[in-house]
């Protein structure tokens, strides 16, 4: 095959081509000498610390502008426009061989190898304007926050679109479209020197120092619309994120005629067209993937376009045998093989020739024919990327040039250097970029715009950042990482360098394709850049290479961190730094190492690092096992450990950014510019962050034993094992700005992410685009836009679906924005009313306003609030102000205080905290857990709790008896009789507090009828260190708050349902509390196995669980052992272990009511010691009859055990407890009326809540004490210490009591209450309302759909589930749920359909919730709406027993149905 290459790319070569004899020589570049360094670099910049050479770091140093380079340690590559100042040294102390090529010096430890780059004074310099006055009303009005020097402000303003940059006060960089409205100033007042370069001038204070940006634009020729079929009319093809540009660019770099775009996303070149005819220009109608304004075909339809240069042609060298150590070493592609790709990837890595073999694959290498020359017939096959080229054949090669040639001189004298630099120079259009371009504003930062500038094959910014979805913030933050002076754009490509201009300025509409992510902004044009400074100064741009040093198999720096395309120094270095090494090496073109040491196998010869780097053309990548080695300047420090944890399926540690190569330092770094304070390193390669850690355990060092993959000396955790460490920055804390309504027209109007979206990585994806605001929508999308709020504000609490990245966020809704800053921009914005226009006009919007620069303007926020100051978040641990404290010396022991009126509409203790079989002890106990000063009883079985009496005056009608104890005296139907409850406590509120659909205290633990008492022991229980009161009906606990800010003390203004005496909170503002709870280390003693006969026998509660909370009900009970499983469950019991140990992974399920919580796992026990050890000994096996030895009958049923019934019958304040049948259990204060059993086998029945102990027998029970002394059992005054009276504990739970009387039969007496139902309307507000529902259902689980609804039924099966929330809907459904809202409230009429199993009430209507708590802790108070539309009254008769255990009293009703208030 003959063909003529028309494109050429120039790079060092060494070999010699066996057909020809021609000599192909590498270059031999002028050194300058060899130079001293220290600390404050004597060339300012560091380039690149990676695998290098002369010819590298000198292309390096000239793209970004510099005079000179130098060359220090084999990998580090400086840059700067003057050298020497710490004087010459002995060319001995520049020995170090370049890490890039083993045949060339690179320095030495500290000491550079310094060449001149080419450039001369005029093209490395810069001209102002002048100095101009500024105002608060600028003169420039964008200001480009960044690294500010001249160079960097007027790049950066040029890179927006201003054409004038000005720099002021040296540290503040202005943008704009003119300047001067305020005047001239003197030249003396712009006297400041920049902050980041001590060289230049930065204007002065209130001066700017103003320069000029500039830049040009392209074209394209469009032939027309082609048919394609399956052999492609045009044979080369890649596919994915498409626009013209793009496919433009892929095909001339491959040296072909023609390209076309084909649905959407496919380009196609080839050197022909049109074998299938043309298509109607109406049939390629589909707009680019990755530019909507632009066409790209149609299905089965190519847009086929002229790439301006004639189609590529090869020469081949002939056929030459290969074998398994190849002829040409580096296979660069397999698969869809052509020439043109062939020869584009090897003369990309700097290769001199290129062999295609077996039709698929690619070879590169600088010499050939090693093995011999074959058959040109052996080199017959066709490619698989073309079948009109040969591709070799089976272990043959058909050799080409790739033409790569070295430009950069070959003499060694300074004379020599200097023609040199005149070649380069001549390539490369003269630039004044420290003095020229222009400022512009762009989204509140100013960059120095240069203009649009022409670009070639050989590119004129050598490497390509990014390729996708970008725009000029974007693409300065990648340029900016990777340390380079420039960026340009061009379509959906980001290119960086240190030099530009080579192929001259075009004109600015050549530049006029709009930016992928910013509409607003221009991005290039057809081989056209939109060029801007990334403000990276020349010091900072410098890169310190260590020289060319020799590689082997056991690698010299040991840790290979990326290989291919894209590898050039500056991105060497960049990562090596950010994994924490020392040293980065670059080899071979396209492999970068790193490490903490290197040159154990001897320094090369300059010369042996040779290969331009695949990512950079203009850099030099080592050579065939030869590192170009750079220093990183790496802060290798790293912290101390926080230690080993656990990790589950639900994360310790919320967000993961990174899988592959992992350290330390990177994991740290990338968690830092998220947000979070703390980073895990996990299973080798992993990288999690979050905010908080520790819920699954600290388990030994021993279990995070695996090394990182990015860096061998460390240690990165283990399988489901984090090592933890601070992140360096304190936790980002976001500030909603609401739930904002969204359209098909996007509110904010750029889709950055979708998936697994968090705050964290939302806000950092919008920062980097350049937008003030982030939006988080429906779980997985982020949105980003510079402005907000066209579709109007709607209630928070509808924009509280869980962020898909992290549960412990929320992320709005379906079509609902919860909308944040970004960072960018000066303050928070003041809100807007929603426009009330159509939605395609464009209304007004809220935008944060510009501001007059402060002392200092950082390119990046911080993880503190962006703009303004947050409110300190107050931790828990570090808060030991109590919100409770003793207001007098406590009362000794339960004492009477007297009988006084009481009222039901203003009752005098205004808590009702139990209804049912009540006594003394008991009500005075559970007043004193509250915090309650006083207990009041009334009506025989009501329980009231308050801090004082008698508002209503004295009474003299207490006289029935307490249905728990008829010894005792509780109240009357009026009348409370009220004791002390041995404690006086008075609680503070810390303030009033702002709330957020993301809450300020993260648990919701019960609501209803609430009092500040009974939420406060409540989260103290939950083990929590807040409480918070909310909207009167609302109790939320957590462990820290203000988050949202402190509100105004009149918005807490809320009377507490529970206790009208107390104030609860406002519509989203918590009253906020201090527990007694104390951080007790608990510490598991491991997972243990469970089974269906109970490992722990009893099962004490379910739903909202913690550790603290299982633990303590477990003390309560006198058991030594608390069992945590499946989230919410929490068992009891003396012994375990019977049925194994289990994975301690097994049990890493989070707690219902803590989830930084294990609480066990499906079918495990997480076993924890209560630290209480209670011998409850048996009296002895004593007999019964009907007329009972003990006369209260406390509990019956499936869960009673010895340790209940102990409990129980010390809360209601007798001396003696007896179990019996199994599941009975009695109390009194004397027993052994009939007698001790003579047979202890009557007493062997096992208890139904626990089967390791035994409950008595028929008329036979096991007796013991409760601990109680006799002084504390209370008999009332006037009542003989013989009368017993024994009842049942079934509870009445709500209603009125409208009249009382007794009966007597004998010895037994019998009291009736007649109890009133109260309508719907009154009982009204203890629902939660109707609210709307949706087919994304509000509450999500459905629990049942059945004829026969009630209230009762729904409630108790959304309980048992462990959800929040019942909702009843159309009859008959009934829906569970954690939160509800989200559709927002409905009127009461429209919850209009009778339940199915309960024709009185409402049980919701279409698409209608009517919504209920769950919460067991409520059903004492509020069962709660079991609601009749009408005023029913039915007498329920509540009787005690005779001697024979019948009902002595006969109930009389006017209605046959069981009261809907009668809770069983």
């Amino acid at each position: 095959m003959r063909f003529v290459l028309l494109l050429c790319l120039v790079a060092a070569v060494a070999s010699q081509d066996p057909t020809t004899g021609e000599a192909l020589k590498a270059p031999n570049y002028t050194n300058l000498g060899c130079y001293r360094d220290t600390g404050e670099r004597d060339l300012p910049l560091k380039a690149e610390v990676k695998a290098t050479d002369v010819y590298r770091c000198r292309d390096v140093c000239r793209k970004l502008k510099y005079r000179y380079a130098g060359i220090q340690a084999a990998s580090y590559c400086f840059c700067g426009n003057r050298y020497g100042r710490y004087g010459k040294s002995a060319n001995t102390k520049c020995a170090s061989k370049c890490a890039a090529n083993k045949e060339q010096i690179c320095g030495g430890g500290w000491h550079n190898s310094v060449y001149a780059t080419g450039l001369t004074v005029e093209q490395a310099s810069l001209k102002t304007l002048g100095c101009f006055i500024d105002t608060g009303n600028r003169d420039l009005p964008f200001h480009s926050a960044g690294t500010t020097d001249v160079n960097s402000c007027v790049k950066r303003c040029g890179n927006l679109g201003y054409k004038y940059a000005g720099l002021q006060a040296g540290a503040y960089c202005f943008c704009g479209k003119s300047y001067g409205k305020h005047g001239k100033a003197l030249d003396a007042d712009c006297a400041t020197p920049c902050s980041v370069n001590k060289k230049q001038i930065c204007g002065g204070t209130w001066r700017n120092l103003i320069y000029e940006t500039e830049y040009t634009p392209s074209k394209r020729t469009y032939i027309g619309c082609y048919i394609d079929s399956g052999a492609r009319d045009l044979p080369e093809h890649t596919r994915g994120v498409m626009s013209i540009q793009y496919c433009l660019n892929y095909c001339i770099k491959r040296g072909y005629k023609y390209f076309g775009l084909q649905y959407s996303s496919h380009c196609f070149c080839g050197n022909t067209y049109g074998r299938y005819g043309k298509g109607t220009e109406a049939s390629c109608r589909m707009a680019c993937n990755g530019k909507k304004d632009e066409i790209c075909g149609a299905g089965w339809r190519n847009s086929v376009y002229a790439t301006g240069i004639e189609s590529m042609e090869f020469t081949s060298l002939g056929c030459y045998i290969d074998k398994g150590t190849r002829d040409l070493p580096w296979l660069a592609k397999s698969g869809a093989v052509n020439l043109n790709n062939c020869r584009y990837k090897c003369a990309a890595y700097g290769y001199l020739y290129f062999g295609v073999q077996n039709s698929n694959q690619c070879f590169c290498g600088n010499s050939y024919g090693r093995y011999g020359k074959g058959a040109d017939s052996s080199c017959n096959k066709a490619c698989v990327g073309d079948k009109d080229q040969k591709c070799g054949g089976y272990y043959f090669n058909s050799i080409y040039r790739t033409n790569v040639k070295a430009h950069m001189g070959t003499a060694s004298d300074h004379s020599a250097q200097e023609g040199s630099n005149h070649l380069e120079r001549s390539l490369e259009q003269s630039v004044n970029s420290d003095r020229s371009g222009k400022l512009l504003d762009i989204s509140e930062m100013k960059m120095r715009y240069f203009g649009c500038f022409k670009d070639a094959g050989e590119r004129d910014l050598p490497q390509r950042g990014f390729l996708g979805t970008v725009d000029v913030h974007y693409c300065r933050w990648v340029c900016r990482g990777l340390r380079y002076r420039y960026f340009g754009l061009q379509s959906t490509s980001c290119f960086c360098g240190n030099h530009f201009g080579k192929y001259g300025q075009g004109a600015e509409g050549s530049c006029s394709i709009k930016c992928s992510a910013n509409k607003n902004q221009m991005c290039g044009g057809g081989w056209y850049n939109n060029l801007y400074a990334s403000g990276i100064t020349v010091e900072e741009a410098k890169l310190t290479p260590l020289g060319c040093y020799v590689d082997k198999g056991d690698r010299d720096l040991p840790i290979l961190s990326f290989s291919g395309s894209t590898v050039s120094i500056n991105s060497c270095v960049k990562t090596c730094r950010d994994l924490g090494f020392k040293y980065a090496g670059t080899q071979a073109a396209s492999y970068c190492f790193c490490g903490d040491k290197y040159g154990r196998y001897g320094k090369a010869t300059d010369s042996d690092c040779h290969s331009r780097c695949s990512g950079n053309r203009r850099q030099i990548c080592g050579g065939g096992w030869r590192n170009s080695v750079y220093a990183t300047h790496a802060d290798i420090s790293v912290p101390s450990t926080l230690g080993c944890y656990k990790d589950q399926a639900v994360r310790d540690l919320t967000e993961r950014p990174m899988v592959g190569k992992m350290s330390i330092n990177r994991c740290r770094k990338l968690c830092r510019e998220l947000g979070y304070k703390y980073a895990g390193v996990q299973y080798s390669n992993q990288c999690w962050c979050g905010n908080s850690y520790g819920r699954y355990g600290k388990v030994a060092e021993s279990y995070c034993n695996l090394k990182c993959t990015g860096h061998k000396d460390q240690i990165c955790g283990g399988a489901l094992y984090n090592h933890i460490y601070e992140s360096g920055k304190p936790e980002f804390v976001f500030k909603s700005f609401g739930c904002f309504n969204d359209k098909s027209v996007r509110d904010l109007p750029f889709l950055a992410k979708t998936g697994a979206i968090t705050l964290n990585n939302c806000r950092q994806a919008c920062w980097r685009y350049g937008y003030k605001y982030f939006g988080v929508q429906n779980s997985n999308h982020c949105f980003c836009g510079d402005k907000y709020n066209r579709y109007g504000q709607v209630e928070d609490v509808r924009c509280q679906k869980p962020c898909q990245g992290n549960k412990e966020q929320t992320c709005g809704d379906a079509w609902l924005n919860n909308i944040y800053a970004t960072g960018i921009g000066s303050k928070a914005p003041t809100t807007q009313a929603p426009v009330t226009e159509a939605p395609t006009t464009q209304a007004p919007v809220t935008e944060a306003p510009t501001e007059a620069p402060v002392t200092q303007a950082p390119e990046v926020p911080s993880t503190e609030a962006p703009t303004t100051k947050a409110p300190e978040v107050i931790e828990g641990g570090g808060d030991n102000e109590i919100s409770i404290e003793e207001e007098t010396a406590p009362d000794s022991g339960v004492t009477e205080v007297g009988c006084y009126n009481n009222n039901e509409n203003d009752r005098d203790l205004p808590d009702l905290v139990f209804t049912g079989s009540v006594t003394i002890q008991m009500c005075a106990k559970m007043c004193a857990e509250r915090f309650y000063k006083y207990a009041a009883l009334q009506a025989g079985v009501q329980c009231f709790c308050g801090d004082s009496y008698g508002k209503h005056g004295a009474s003299t009608e207490c006289n029935l008896r307490c249905r728990g104890n008829a010894q005792q005296i509780c109240g009357g139907k009026s009348s409370i009789t009220v004791y002390t409850t041995s404690v006086a406590w008075r609680l503070t509120s810390k303030g009033c507090f702002v709330d957020k659909p993301a809450r300020d205290l993260t648990r919701l633990a019960i609501s209803g009828a609430i009092s500040v008492n009974l939420c406060f022991k409540h989260c103290q229980d939950l083990g929590y260190y807040y409480a918070g009161v909310q909207n009167s009906a609302q109790c939320f606990c957590g462990n820290r708050y203000n988050l949202y800010g402190r509100a105004d003390e009149t918005q807490c203004n809320m009377k507490c349902r529970g206790n009208k005496a107390q104030i609860c909170g406002g519509a989203w503002r918590n009253n906020v509390y201090r527990t007694n709870f104390k951080a007790t280390s608990r510490t598991a003693i491991g997972c243990y196995k469970d089974s269906t006969d109970r490992d722990l026998p009893d099962l004490v509660e379910t739903g909202l669980m913690t550790v603290d909370l299982c633990i303590n009900k477990c003390s309560e009970l006198g058991y030594k052992y608390a069992g945590l499983q499946g989230g919410n469950a929490c068992y009891c019991g003396d012994s375990y272990g019977r049925y194994g140990k289990g994975d301690s992974t097994v049990c890493t399920k989070a707690c219902t009511g803590n989830n930084k919580q294990m609480c066990g796992g499906a079918g495990y026990n997480l076993i924890f010691d209560t630290s209480v050890a209670v011998n409850i000994q048996s009296l002895g096996c004593y007999v019964d009859q009907t007329k009972r030895d003990l006369p209260f009958w406390a509990l019956k049923g499936a869960k009673v055990n010895v340790n209940r019934c102990w409990k129980t019958c010390r809360l209601y304040g007798f001396l003696y407890f007896g179990v019996q049948n199994g599941d009975e259990c009695r109390c009194g204060n004397k027993y052994g009326a009939y007698g001790k059993s003579s047979n202890t086998d009557d007493c062997n029945m096992k208890c139904s809540g626990n089967k390791a102990q035994t409950c008595g027998g028929s008329f036979a029970q096991n007796i013991y004490a409760t601990g109680l002394h006799s002084e504390s059992v209370i008999i009332s005054q006037g009542i003989s210490t013989s009368t017993t009276i024994s009842g049942d504990k079934d509870e009445i739970i709500g209603g009125n009591i409208t009249s009382i009387g007794s009966r007597s039969s004998g010895n037994e007496t019998s009291i009736e209450y007649m109890w009133s139902i109260i309508t719907y309307t009154d009982l009204l507000p203890l629902s939660f309302g109707c609210y709307k529902d949706a087919a994304n259902r509000d509450l999500p689980v459905k629990a049942a759909s059945a004829g026969d609804m009630t209230v009762k039924s729904c409630v108790m099966m959304c309980e048992k589930k462990g959800f929040a929330f019942a909702g009843l809907q159309n009859s008959i459904e009934c829906w569970c749920g954690n939160q509800f809202g989200r559709y927002g409230p409905l009127s009461s009429d429209k919850c209009n359909k009778a339940c199915g199993g309960q024709s009185e009430v409402m049980c919701g209507g279409d698409w209608a919730n009517t919504i209920f708590s769950t919460s067991i802790g409520e059903l004492q108070t509020i069962v709660y709406n079991y609601m009749p539309k009408t005023i029913v009254h039915t007498i329920t008769t509540i009787t005690y027993y005779d001697e024979n255990g019948n009902p002595i009293s006969s109930s009389t009703s006017t209605s046959t149905e069981e009261h809907p208030y009668y809770y069983k």
